[in-house]
């Protein structure tokens, strides 16, 4: 199947993060790249009111105790392993 069009990231509910890492916090190890982080940011200079939900995937042998984190690193809403789904507040 072919599409003739692609969706804008911010018409997106949910946008899902794949996870290297995570701690309790909603803090993520990526891959080392940047590059959700880079799109993240680019995308979030272009959004008014709505932002989507950014929700990780992993294993749950993934959860650490702490993930080091920058400035630019976004925080997850959620994390969805296949044994739990841990919720991150503000």
């Amino acid at each position: 199947m072919r599409f003739s069009s692609l969706i804008d990231v911010l018409d997106l509910d949910v946008i899902f993060i794949p996870v290297v890492g995570f701690d309790s916090h909603g803090r993520r190890l990526g891959r080392g790249g940047g590059y959700y982080d880079a799109t993240l940011a680019d995308c979030h200079k272009r959004a008014l009111k709505k932002w989507p939900k950014l929700v990780g995937l992993a294993y749950s042998c993934q959860h650490v105790d702490e993930v080091p984190a920058d400035v630019w690193d976004w925080q997850l809403d959620a994390v969805v392993t296949e044994s739990d789904v841990f919720r991150f507040t503000d």
